[in-house]
């Protein structure tokens, strides 16, 4: 999206410098045409407009490259090597731990309320 604006910005500015040109050059003819008693503001309009093309091409140039996958590539791929292969496998490791001693309390608790209270069978009647 941003190329395709850039690309018509820059077919956009040797078209306004040509009228700038043509401005200038042609300064007898507009006088006779349009009225006009000094064509020198219509130029440096045009010249104004040919200079601020530029600056927002530059400017969308700029955007463009920032936002370009080598930029921004690097920081996913550290974010989520790092979540994954450190992060995820700490937490994996921290899961994995709890859930070993939550089964060995168990183990021993069981243990000692065998070991406690006596098991009371039923006879037959």
């Amino acid at each position: 999206e941003i190329s395709s604006q850039l690309d018509f910005v820059l077919e956009a500015i040797p078209t306004l410098g040509n009228f700038s040109s043509l401005v200038t050059s042609s300064e007898s003819t507009l006088q006779a045409v349009c009225g006009f008693t000094d064509s020198t503001e219509l130029s440096k309009a045009a010249d104004v407009a040919n200079g601020q093309l530029c600056e927002i091409v530059e400017v969308l140039n700029s955007i463009r490259l920032f936002f370009q996958c080598e930029n921004w590539f690097p920081l996913y791929e550290t974010t989520v090597y790092d979540a994954i292969c450190y992060n995820g496998t700490d937490g994996f490791a921290w899961v994995a731990s709890t859930q070993f001693v939550i089964v060995l309390c168990s183990c021993i608790i069981l243990t000692i309320r065998a070991a406690f209270y006596d098991v009371e069978i039923a006879k037959g009647e």
